[in-house]
């Protein structure tokens, strides 16, 4: 079987979740790995030819997204939608788009970038 590739791309520090993916697994027994886009290049790697979620060709596609970050969320809103709209066109997988609550003591958020 070949491994199926997780591409991430956030909009904060991701990278901690990496650990947790490659527990379960390897609890379940499931060869997978993970890529991740650069910190906060959401948009540079939805809409990149080259960058890891247009190269992924087995596995799924994963936008993380905390919306607090924006300063105009239904202007982000457009715009997410459009490049995951243009990523999927030219990947044959999946995206998965989450939008994350704000780290603990941040609730408003407000524009902050963590």
């Amino acid at each position: 079987m070949d491994a199926i590739r997780v591409a991430v791309a956030a909009s904060f520090t991701a990278d901690p979740i990496d650990e947790t993916l490659r527990h379960w697994w390897n609890e379940w027994d499931l060869p997978a790995h993970t890529t991740f886009a650069p910190y906060n290049q959401v948009f540079q790697a939805l809409l990149d030819d080259g960058g890891p979620l247009a190269g992924n060709r087995h596995g799924v596609n994963v936008v993380l997204i905390r919306v607090d970050q924006w300063p105009d969320a239904g202007a982000g809103a457009d715009d997410l939608a459009d490049a995951v709209r243009d990523s999927a066109d030219r990947a044959p997988v999946p995206h998965l788009v989450v939008c994350c609550p704000p780290p603990p003591g941040n609730a408003g958020g407000g524009g902050q970038h963590t």
